[in-house]
């Protein structure tokens, strides 16, 4: 295991902090659940994908309020 207590940092770097309770954040939320409305981001279930890049355009499709096809019996999408 590593030694967490004895770790280099170099330069002096921070993050931005970011205000989640912000008028911009309650603005982009307000907008999120205007479009969502009651439908859930992702489908449940178990999704198979030959490649990382047809699993992430089929994300994208999902959040962006595609609904999810289903293969013919004997057929793979």
């Amino acid at each position: 295991m590593q030694d967490w207590t004895k770790i280099k940092i170099v330069g002096k770097r921070k993050p931005p902090e970011v205000d989640i309770f912000s008028p911009e954040w309650d603005a982009y939320l307000d907008l999120i659940w205007s479009l969502r409305r009651d439908k859930t981001f992702i489908p449940r279930g178990v999704y198979k994908f030959k490649t990382f890049e047809e699993a992430n355009e089929w994300a994208e499709r999902m959040v962006l309020g595609e609904k999810p096809t289903v293969a013919p019996p004997g057929q793979k999408i």
